[in-house]
């Protein structure tokens, strides 16, 4: 499998019919917590929105104005047109907060195929980051609210996939040192989502990670029931993160963004609003997510 055909795997259209418990659940989910916080009218950026699968668009652009926000800006405008959403009211655009693009994978996977050495993969990652412009001018961007779910997890996983691909083209490379390279570089990139989110959003965050990839539907309920016990139940009758969820969160990048959100909370700068959550993504035949949703107020 070369890199071109793996992204073809990534399309997710044919999930729409096998998805739509969930969607109704999360799009559920965003909007009671828009009703609560946002007054009908508002922006809402929808981060890393693709082909908008996992939420109903239609049902939010019913009450408000949105944002749509991914690299691949062209499927977002065939989103728009398939749904027949006014573009006033619904606009599209790349923010370019960690600009990666198909160039750089099909360096990664030349190098791979070359069978190259530890020294030229670390230098090829070191450059990249060394070279990555600077996220967009996001002055002309201002939304109300900022939905965010299943992203931080998306940032470096074709890097990591790649690896996987062409392991016996580096098998004299140890794989873990590899990893580590990928690991950090899911920090930086949670990092430079989050600063840009917080550039452009004035009232609400709204995100959603996945915890754990489980494989029947009854490992899936067990996990959402283990961490759904470590919320901490407020006098409000809400549900608030305890921090302690951070320990069972194993899916690539979301134990960095989880980290990141929590201590926002702690530093008084995102105020936990007590809609912490699971839901349950059937991702694939092969996997099922549990979904970790919360909710922030943006404190100025």
């Amino acid at each position: 499998m070369n890199y071109q055909r793996m992204i073809k795997t990534e399309n997710t259209d044919s999930k729409y019919q096998d998805w739509r418990e969930y969607r109704s659940q999360l799009t559920g989910y965003i909007q009671s917590c828009l009703q609560e916080n946002c007054l009908k009218g508002s922006w809402v950026a929808i981060w890393g929105a693709g082909g908008c699968n996992d939420i109903e668009i239609s049902e939010l652009a019913k009450e408000y104005k949105l944002l749509l926000i991914d690299q691949d800006t062209e499927k977002l405008y065939q989103v728009r047109e398939r749904l027949g959403l006014d573009f006033c009211n619904c606009k599209v655009a790349d923010v370019g907060f960690w600009g990666i693009y198909d160039d750089d994978y099909e360096m990664l996977e030349a190098l791979l195929l070359d069978g190259a050495n530890y020294e030229e993969l670390e230098g090829f990652f070191v450059e990249l980051i060394k070279n990555m412009p600077e996220a967009f001018d996001l002055k002309k961007y201002s939304v109300d609210c900022s939905v965010v779910v299943g992203l931080a997890s998306q940032l470096n996983a074709r890097f990591a996939a790649l690896l996987h691909i062409y392991k016996e083209k580096i098998s004299h490379i140890d794989m873990e040192k590899l990893l580590q390279i990928i690991s950090r570089m899911n920090q930086q990139a949670t990092e430079r989502l989050y600063i840009s989110i917080r550039q452009i959003t004035k009232r609400l965050v709204i995100t959603g990670y996945e915890t754990k990839g489980c494989y029947t539907q009854e490992e899936a309920w067990l996990e959402q029931e283990k961490i759904s016990k470590l919320f901490e139940a407020g006098l409000d009758g809400g549900s608030y993160l305890s921090g302690a969820e951070g320990d069972y969160i194993t899916v690539a990048g979301n134990e960095f963004w989880h980290s990141l959100i929590y201590k926002t909370i702690i530093t008084d700068k995102l105020e936990d609003i007590g809609r912490c959550k699971l839901l349950c993504w059937p991702f694939s035949e092969e996997k099922i997510y549990p979904m970790l949703m919360v909710s922030l107020l943006v404190n100025e």
